[in-house]
């Protein structure tokens, strides 16, 4: 699992207490070389993955991060150069004080035992740090959860939404499609309703018009001058008939 930023610095804050202790001018803890190490390489590869997770943070929380970095950085070099000097001091001692006596022996052996206790006690400090550094992360990923879950179901009601939106949208559409074909419909039986009514008025007319010539006595009018017509004609033709018999009756005799 992939430490926070916030669990790296507890754990750097605890190691660099440790180192403090064990390496320190007034060092009041003993450790083993091997623990040591242990604590200065564990301090060297958080501060390299909290330089790396520093790349992602806003500027301003990068730049914070960056001096944490660095601060981090120079209590290792001081600790590493610390543990140097107290070695090349033990070993100077044990040349000096190779014949130490045996009360000599003891008193080493009692200080070492309460470093072992306080190194013990600062080791469980530390854990007990990372333990409630472990336990604020816990806390932010529920809440985090938390919100995220929030957030999805206000997406789900928004889809929701939108899917009843869409449905009226349809309703909408069907109606709209419905009142355009009874438009059409409508607008052909307007059109037929005014073609008969233009030969119903059509018709009215041609009977009004037939009713005030009869009235008038047109038609008769009309008749009778057809019936003077025709008789004007008939008797020129009769006379053109005569007429033209007695020529040719007198040419012939």
């Amino acid at each position: 699992m992939a430490l926070t930023a916030d669990v790296l610095q507890t754990q750097l804050q605890a190691d660099d207490a440790f180192l403090e202790t064990v390496c320190g001018p007034s060092s009041v803890a003993a450790a083993s070389e091997a623990d040591i190490k242990e604590k200065l390489l564990r301090v060297q590869q958080n501060t390299a993955a909290l330089r790396e997770l520093s790349s992602d943070l806003p500027a301003e929380e990068k730049l914070q991060m960056a001096r944490s970095c660095q601060h981090f950085e120079k209590r290792l070099q001081g600790h590493c150069a610390a543990l140097e000097a107290r070695a090349e001091t033990a070993k100077r001692n044990a040349l000096l004080d190779g014949g130490a006596s045996v009360v000599d022996g003891d008193a080493k052996r009692a200080a070492a035992r309460r470093r072992t206790a306080v190194a013990a006690a600062t080791k469980e400090e530390a854990e007990l740090a990372e333990v409630r550094a472990l336990a604020s992360a816990r806390d932010r990923m529920r809440d985090e959860l938390e919100r995220m879950g929030a957030l999805g179901e206000n997406l789900n009601k928004s889809s929701q939404m939108l899917g009843a939106t869409q449905d009226q949208y349809d309703v909408y559409t069907t109606t709209l499609n419905s009142a355009s074909r009874v438009l059409g419909d409508l607008k052909k039986k307007t059109e037929e309703d005014s073609r008969y009514i233009w030969w119903s008025f059509c018709f009215f007319m041609a009977t009004v018009a037939y009713i005030v010539l009869r009235r008038l006595k047109v038609f008769r009018i009309l008749y009778l001058g057809a019936s003077w017509t025709w008789w004007t004609g008939s008797s020129a033709a009769g006379l053109a008939h005569s007429g033209g018999s007695q020529l040719y009756s007198a040419y012939s005799g």
